[in-house]
């Protein structure tokens, strides 16, 4: 999560962006929830497009202005390593992190079968394929690809019942855990909303949102249902990653 300071300069930064957006097209570095979330709230007349690589990226480059299309700021590196290797997501992160990459240069990181996707800024790209050569333990190689390919996602259907819409109520159906270890987790900072981190166990949650709780996997409220006779909510969630 970013601080007071960095925050006050990504968006000083980024309203320099708006204000040339009304003469030319302009591109941001990638973008966290939090900060999309500002963007789309102050920026008023101008279009936005996001770019995160892939359908709902969760870190994006915002494009600004007219003629976008021509702006072809973000593509997909491929990095592979062998089959008696095993890395994680965090091996990748950590890898990029120490070959001195910036958090905003690259966005998503998607994990496959000794494969991993990441969304790179173009301008980047060549020399992270260059310098990119291990992760953890690990030799890998990397390509740019035109596009990341994972295998179609499987999920546990997952039926209960809600006293009420709020977080940590869904997380005790969707987890299987207890209300009041969910609601520990969310204050924690272990649980991210449609991808922002909240503290606040008690926050309002509706049809469509994705939980996501850190070690755990992630959760989609899939449908709301009827109200019970005792007065309970019936929700099916679709449960990933466990």
């Amino acid at each position: 999560m970013m601080t007071d300071k960095e925050m006050r300069y990504y968006q000083a930064a980024i309203l320099e962006k708006i204000d040339k957006a009304a003469y030319a097209p302009q591109a941001t570095r990638f973008l966290d929830m939090a900060q999309r979330q500002w963007l789309d709230k102050t920026v008023r007349g101008i279009p936005i497009v996001w770019d995160g690589g892939y359908p709902d990226a969760e870190r994006a480059v915002a494009l600004l202005g007219q003629g976008t299309e021509a702006l072809r700021t973000v593509t997909v590196i491929a990095v592979r390593w062998s089959t008696f290797d095993k890395l994680t997501h965090r091996d990748i992160l950590g890898a990029l992190m120490a070959l001195g990459c910036e958090r905003d240069v690259f966005g998503d990181i998607l994990m496959g079968d000794h494969i991993a996707y990441v969304m790179m800024l173009r301008t980047h790209a060549d020399d992270i394929i260059r310098r990119f050569v291990s992760a953890g333990r690990a030799t890998v190689s990397c390509e740019e690809v035109a596009e990341a390919v994972l295998p179609e996602q499987t999920y546990r259907i997952v039926s209960g019942t809600l006293a009420s819409l709020r977080l940590d109520a869904l997380i005790d159906v969707g987890f299987d855990m207890s209300r009041g270890k969910a609601a520990d987790a969310v204050r924690m900072g272990l649980v991210k909303l449609n991808g922002l981190e909240t503290l606040k166990p008690d926050k309002a949650v509706q049809q469509g949102d994705k939980v996501s709780l850190r070690g755990k996997g992630r959760i989609l409220l899939e449908t709301v249902g009827r109200t019970t006779a005792k007065g309970r909510i019936a929700v099916t969630v679709h449960r990933y990653g466990g």
